[in-house]
């Protein structure tokens, strides 16, 4: 006698560990990401002993070194020119 077990997930639809402890939604994620950086953070001030690390200045700098990096990755991602009329242009 076989038996078909209806609990199982239809191929394709598996949830990992992972998934089932952020969550499927997009927004719980993020929160879970910065949860963790947050801890990051914390445990690394705590455990060097610098308490620097989470001052405005150490911020500030962080993100004068970030934001031109995101701005150039962006750039990759213009919609408005194709990749391909670059190099059709050049022959």
């Amino acid at each position: 006698m076989t038996t078909v077990d209806s609990s199982a997930a239809a191929p394709g639809t598996r949830r990992g560990p992972l998934t089932a402890l952020l969550g499927e939604s997009r927004s719980r994620r993020i929160l879970w990401l910065l949860l963790g950086a947050f801890l990051l953070v914390s445990a690394v001030r705590v455990i060097s002993g610098e308490q620097e690390l989470t001052s405005s200045q150490t911020f500030s700098a962080a993100l004068l070194l970030a934001v031109p990096i995101a701005l150039a990755a962006l750039g990759g991602f213009s919609p408005s020119v194709p990749a391909w009329s670059t190099s059709a242009s050049r022959e």
